[in-house]
C-alpha cells in the first residue's frame, strides 16, 4: 500500500511571554490528515506539559527566544510529516515595586514571588523576615533599577550566599555577574563573631579595638588567618579555574552579599576593589545594622539596603530560609547568569 504525503498546519504567532510564568498553548497545529500532532521543544529553555492532544502547558525557563516543534510520524496510511516550528520571546516579568511593602503583600495574596511580580495597594500584618535569597534578591533588585542595562557595570557577589541575591538582581539588571571571595576572620571560639576579613589580592583587615579588647594573641589570629587563606585560595580556585577575576578599573561595581552583620567582609571587599581601580562602587545588601550602613556610606559611592533593624542580632535572623548555599548551586547560576545578561559576561 502506498502511504499518502501529510503536512502540518503553521503554528499561530505566539505573542511575548513572562519568563517563570505558564502559559497555555491551545491552538496547536493540525495536520491534514487528521492525525494527532505532537509538539516539542527545541532546547532546555523551558519546561512543556501536555495537557490533551489539542492543549499544552509551557512555562519559560529563561529569557530569550524559546522553539516548539510540531510534529507527526504518520501511520500505515500516511507518511511523516516535515515538522513545522515557531519562536517567541520570552522576557524577565518584573514590576518597579513601590514599597518593600507592596511586594511582602503579594505573598500573603497567594502570588508566586520565584515567578512574577506586580502591584499591590493592600498593607497586611506582615512577617519582617524574607523568604529566602532568592525573594530578598527581588527586593533588592527593585532597589537598583536605575542600573539596569548600564554599559561598564557588573556585579560582583560574595559567595556563597551573596551569589544567590546577586543572581536575581542580575536577572533583573541584565548585567554580568562574578564572584569577588572574601573569608570571615572569626574570634577563636566564637566563629560568627568577625573579628576582621581577608580578601582577594592580599587584602587584611582586623578589628583592632575587638582584638584588643578580647585580648586574642597574636598566634590565635595568625591561626584563623591560615586557615582562611587556605579556603580563599580553594574558592578562587573552584568558582573561577584559570579565569582571571574580572577587570573592574574604570567601572561600576555593585557589590552584593546576603547581609551584612559587623561590615568586616564588606569593608575587606571595599578596599581590594578599590585597590584594582574600581569607577563606582555600590554597596548593597537586603539587611544590615543602621549603624554598619551609615558607616558604609563613608567607603562607598552609593549604599542600598532593604532593612535596616536597630535589634539587628544574626543575618539569619532575618531569613525564613537561611540555608547553606553549595559550591554546585553557585556554579550553576553563575553560567546562568551568561543566558540573559545583556553585556558580555566574565564567566565563560
Amino acid at each position: 500500500m502506498v502511504q499518502a504525503a501529510q503536512t502540518i498546519k503553521p503554528f499561530k504567532a505566539i505573542p511575548v511571554q513572562k519568563n517563570g510564568v505558564s502559559f497555555d498553548l491551545t491552538n496547536v497545529p493540525t495536520a491534514r490528515s487528521g492525525l494527532p500532532v505532537s509538539v516539542t521543544l527545541l532546547f532546555t529553555n523551558a519546561s512543556i506539559v501536555t495537557n490533551s492532544a489539542v492543549s499544552y502547558t509551557i512555562t519559560p525557563s529563561a529569557v530569550g527566544s524559546v522553539t516548539l516543534s510540531a510534529s507527526q510520524s504518520g501511520d500505515a496510511n500516511y507518511k511523516a510529516a516535515a515538522p513545522v516550528k515557531i519562536s517567541f520571546k520570552a522576557k524577565y516579568y518584573f514590576c518597579l515595586l513601590k514599597s518593600w511593602e507592596s511586594l511582602r503583600d503579594l505573598r500573603y495574596e497567594g502570588w508566586d514571588t520565584n515567578q512574577s511580580v506586580g502591584w499591590s495597594e493592600r498593607r497586611l500584618p506582615m512577617n519582617p523576615r524574607f523568604k529566602n535569597r532568592s525573594e530578598a534578591g527581588m527586593f533588592l533588585a527593585s532597589r537598583l533599577m536605575a542600573y539596569q542595562r548600564c554599559e561598564e557595570t557588573v556585579i560582583l557577589a560574595l559567595p556563597r550566599g551573596g551569589v544567590v541575591i546577586g543572581f536575581e538582581v542580575a536577572k533583573v539588571l541584565l548585567l554580568p555577574m562574578d564572584v569577588l571571595v572574601v573569608r570571615k576572620l572569626g574570634v577563636p571560639g566564637h566563629e560568627e563573631l568577625a573579628m576582621g576579613a581577608i580578601a582577594t589580592g592580599g587584602i587584611r583587615l582586623l578589628n583592632e579595638p575587638l582584638v584588643h579588647a578580647l585580648a586574642l594573641s597574636p598566634e590565635s589570629i595568625l591561626q584563623v588567618e591560615q586557615r582562611e587563606e587556605k579556603e580563599l585560595a580553594r574558592r578562587e580556585r573552584e568558582y573561577r579555574g584559570d579565569r582571571p577575576a574580572c577587570d573592574v578599573e574604570g567601572k561600576t561595581v555593585i557589590l552584593i552579599d546576603d547581609g551584612i552583620a559587623t561590615g568586616s567582609t564588606i569593608q575587606a571587599a571595599i578596599m581590594s576593589l578599590r585597590k584594582r581601580g574600581v569607577g563606582r562602587l555600590v554597596v548593597a545588601a537586603p539587611v544590615a545594622p543602621p549603624s554598619v550602613v551609615e558607616t558604609l556610606r563613608k567607603d562607598a559611592e552609593e549604599v542600598v539596603c532593604i532593612m535596616t533593624p536597630v535589634n539587628f542580632r544574626a543575618v539569619g535572623a532575618w531569613y525564613d530560609d537561611f540555608s547553606q548555599t553549595s559550591d554546585e548551586e553557585v556554579h550553576r547560576l553563575l553560567h546562568l547568569n551568561t543566558h540573559f545578561c545583556t553585556y558580555p559576561s566574565p564567566v565563560t
